[in-house]
């Protein structure tokens, strides 16, 4: 499920808040989180703006509140146990 990207505003994050059943330890953790989501919000505005010719769709998912890096953590740990992949340094 992706929620449609009309522009940054307090409404898109309660919407994603609601959609996604977010709830946050502390206000600051909100925060926080709320500048993350925008950051991402704006990364996929401006990617869409400079490639017209896509051939795939960006939007927000359940993931839109966290940075990047959260997110590929989560990918490798899912791949290296899905197929029992090692890495060495």
């Amino acid at each position: 499920m992706f929620i449609a990207i009309n522009g940054s505003s307090s409404s898109d994050w309660e919407k994603f808040k609601r959609d996604y059943d977010k709830q946050y330890a502390s206000p600051a953790e909100e925060f926080e989180r709320q500048q993350i989501f925008f950051e991402n919000v704006n990364r996929i505005k401006e990617y869409q703006r400079t490639h017209s010719d896509l051939t795939f769709t960006m939007g927000i998912n359940h993931l839109a509140d966290q940075r990047t890096e959260v997110g590929n953590n989560i990918n490798l740990k899912y791949y290296k146990n899905k197929y029992k992949l090692s890495f060495r340094n």
